[in-house]
């Protein structure tokens, strides 16, 4: 049995009880708080485990079609880094343009740029292989993983933490996303991060 089913009979069970805590440790938890903590540890423990994850589930020996958009963010990604490496010759649209027609995939402008401009560095760093983008995609999920585990942990405790933090990486669905290129847990990190930010505003004088 794949392990990306283990958790699908509980998954309804375990997302309701974590979701509950995590909405009540949002609304009291602050950022100085998670400062205070050291959530290195919990990233680079979840980056194995999400790593190992997608290897369980063929992640490294798929091609770009789990989802029919999944081609069009890598070749976008890829877009930005050869366009960032390049300096910048040309207007971004124009540049946009010609090399739609060598490789119409692009999404650029149907999505929001930030995942793109993530993936582009991220090549420019680590390459463009497809390998690269697996472990990218693992890190995102790392630090959804980490951002919960942390906020969990200052409110019920470590075991806590820990424990919230690897239910986030053992779900169906997010070892279904993990398996692909997509911007999907990048999104969830940063809606997660922007509803700490937002918590601790609303309880500034």
């Amino acid at each position: 049995m794949s392990p990306l089913w283990v958790f699908v009979r509980l998954e309804p069970e375990i997302d309701s009880v974590y979701w509950c805590c995590l909405r009540r440790s949002i609304a009291t938890t602050s950022l100085a708080k998670m400062r205070r903590g050291c959530p290195a540890g919990v990233l680079l423990l979840l980056f194995v485990l999400t790593s190992g994850l997608q290897w369980l589930n063929s992640a490294y020996e798929s091609e770009l079609g789990a989802r029919p958009d999944e081609a069009a963010h890598y070749v976008t990604g890829l877009m930005v880094r050869d366009y960032m490496a390049a300096l910048a010759p040309e207007p971004p649209m124009a540049y946009a343009e010609q090399y739609y027609v060598h490789y119409p995939k692009i999404g650029i402008g149907h999505w929001p740029p930030v995942f793109y401009a993530v993936e582009a560095v991220w090549m420019m760093v680590f390459s463009e292989s497809h390998l690269s983008m697996m472990m990218l995609m693992a890190m995102c999920g790392a630090v959804l993983g980490t951002l919960a585990g942390v906020t969990a942990a200052h409110e019920y405790g470590e075991s806590a933490g820990i424990v919230a933090g690897a239910v986030v990486v053992l779900v169906f669905w997010f070892q279904n996303l993990a398996r692909m290129v997509t911007p999907d847990l990048l999104v969830a990190a940063l809606t997660l991060g922007a509803g700490l930010v937002y918590a601790r505003y609303l309880r500034s004088p």
